[in-house]
């Protein structure tokens, strides 16, 4: 008998224990990568991506923790059918941020009513670059784009060197008009 009544009390804690996720099922979230960096450039903003995979329908709260930077959208709509999607955040820096590194929290908070029901904190860390004649994001994306598709631009340059020479050689080696020698007939 007292077998059968530990039993029933390790079934009975196993399934308490087990309780908690089976009335959460498959309602939560998750954000991806783990970690972010930006780089903000004076007094403007950055931008960041996340992709989110969710199993409810609702809205998240989107926030810095520890930091002198908001993103937008505070807001981010999500659906049961959400997988790995790409959503864009701005970061913008609060007026007269110091140049520097600045690490802290991006926080991603669902509610149930007035309580958190779900919520994911990631590394985030933003470089403050405040220097005259700094580089600047279009710079920076210039030089990216260039590096990414240097071979294509090496090939287009070479056609054209082609080309040039094409045109120059021929310019220099114009047809000269056949003169007729005398005794052919005509």
């Amino acid at each position: 008998m007292k077998k059968c009544v530990m039993a029933a009390l390790v079934i009975a804690v196993a399934l308490l224990g087990m309780l908690p996720g089976m009335t959460r099922g498959e309602s939560g979230f998750t954000v991806a990568p783990a970690e972010i960096d930006v780089t903000v450039y004076g007094d403007g903003g950055s931008t960041a991506y996340v992709y989110i995979t969710s199993q409810f329908d609702g809205e998240l709260i989107v926030d810095t923790e520890g930091m002198p930077y908001r993103v937008e959208p505070g807001r981010v709509r999500v659906s049961s059918t959400d997988e790995n999607r790409k959503v864009e955040l701005a970061v913008l820096a609060e007026p007269g941020v110091e140049a520097g590194v600045y690490t802290g929290k991006l926080t991603f908070l669902a509610y149930t009513g007035t309580n958190v029901a779900y919520g994911i904190k990631m590394a985030f860390s933003v470089t403050q670059v405040n220097e005259e004649g700094a580089s600047g994001p279009f710079l920076d994306k210039t030089i990216d784009a260039v590096a990414d598709n240097y071979l294509i631009i090496v090939a287009v340059a070479g056609v054209l060197v082609a080309l040039l020479t094409g045109v120059l050689i021929g310019r220099k080696w114009k047809r000269v008009p056949e003169t007729k020698s005398d005794g052919e007939d005509e």
